[in-house]
């Protein structure tokens, strides 16, 4: 039996419908029919056929053990896919959580990036310190908007996503695009503020925000797995 599990080498045993024990069942027909074949013959082609000095009992029993390990054989085959089955789908599970999690931490920097930059942007002060260049506050302001540029790059470096997470994917880079829209155009707009020509795109840049805020949340809502 070299031919082990591999497709097509046992085709002795005619395939029966699984039930509750597979292997007894195979190997009680299998026997039951070496049984029925012995009772049809008739009783001299029995006697013709016993090697001399030798009992006809014997020579069934090998027969029947025969069937018996071939059953086993099968169910071992069985078995073995059975469990890499089982292993695929812990690996499966496992690669759903991990880009889930990254996608939640992508999803927590973006949202501390807008609410930082809506804290600087709401605040009178805040604001005059941006147009004077003061250093702590141009240095919060550079650290958000290089995150919110980062956005895409930060989904696709989570890999391609598990077929049930495709959606939540989707998502994200929409919210990326007008996160990184939002990222531009702040800083763009910090260079002309500080040069005397206005906070218009400055201003500019509240609707991507709002828009790009909505999409993180949208993304996060679509980590609950969906069917392939």
């Amino acid at each position: 039996m070299r031919g082990g599990c591999r497709g097509g080498s046992l085709p002795l045993v005619p395939t029966q419908p699984r039930r509750s024990n597979p292997v007894a069942r195979q190997v009680a027909l299998a026997v039951a029919h070496v049984h029925a074949h012995t009772r049809q013959e008739p009783a001299h082609d029995r006697e013709a056929a016993k090697p001399a000095g030798r009992p006809w009992g014997p020579s069934i029993v090998p027969r029947a053990a025969a069937v018996a390990l071939l059953a086993l054989s099968l169910a071992a085959c069985g078995g073995g896919s059975s469990s890499r089955t089982t292993t695929q789908s812990a690996a499966a599970r496992a690669a759903e959580q991990r880009w889930a999690t990254g996608l939640r931490e992508w999803g927590a920097g973006m949202r501390g990036a807008i609410d930082g930059l809506s804290f600087l942007f709401s605040h009178p002060s805040a604001v005059q310190q941006i147009e004077a260049g003061e250093a702590r506050t141009s240095a919060k302001l550079r650290r958000y908007e290089r995150v919110l540029a980062a956005c895409s790059v930060r989904v696709h470096r989570l890999g391609a996503p598990p077929g049930g997470f495709r959606i939540a994917q989707h998502e994200a880079l929409n919210a990326c695009r007008s996160l990184e829209r939002a990222a531009a155009l702040i800083r763009r707009g910090v260079t002309n503020f500080q040069s005397g020509l206005g906070p218009d795109l400055l201003n500019a840049s509240a609707a991507p925000l709002a828009n790009g805020e909505d999409g993180v949340r949208r993304a996060q809502l679509d980590l609950a797995p969906q069917p392939s």
